[in-house]
């Protein structure tokens, strides 16, 4: 009886835990579910074959990193590759959570374009960092006391 009751009490342990880890994976409660988020929303935008968003440096001077592979060929025209990568760059600061994009300096975006076909596959990259300024603080204003 003891036994059993050890047993029943450790499967509840076991499912409790497995409840909440499978709550905070499904809800996105981690960073890295928002940022799987708005990697998938950029991958739908701009209809990109795979995206990966992530975050790096210290919480005041922070690195949103963009890499996504492509199959769209622009032929090397630098100015159109910036241009996508720049459009990149904003929907990823646009989709990132108001939490995760604190302290977030710059952008650092990376291209990946794979053409041709089988064996004949090439991969070209490139990369474009944009500066972000930060926003000041909102403060309320200052009233003096009389």
């Amino acid at each position: 009886m003891k036994n059993s009751m050890t047993m029943v009490a450790a499967i509840g342990v076991c499912g409790l835990f497995f409840v909440v880890m499978m709550y905070y994976g499904v809800a996105g409660y981690t960073p890295a579910g928002k940022l799987a988020r708005v990697a998938a929303s950029i991958k739908d935008r701009l209809s990109f074959e795979e995206v990966d968003v992530e975050l790096a440096g210290r919480e005041e001077r922070r690195t949103l990193r963009v890499t996504y592979t492509t199959g769209n060929h622009l032929e090397f025209d630098a100015v159109r590759q910036n241009n996508e990568m720049a459009e990149a760059a904003n929907l990823a600061l646009q989709a990132c959570p108001e939490e995760e994009r604190e302290g977030v300096r710059s952008v650092n975006v990376r291209r990946v374009e794979i053409s041709g076909a089988g064996c004949f596959k090439d991969r070209y990259e490139s990369t474009l960092d944009v500066d972000i300024q930060p926003t000041t603080p909102k403060t309320s204003p200052r009233r003096s006391h009389r």
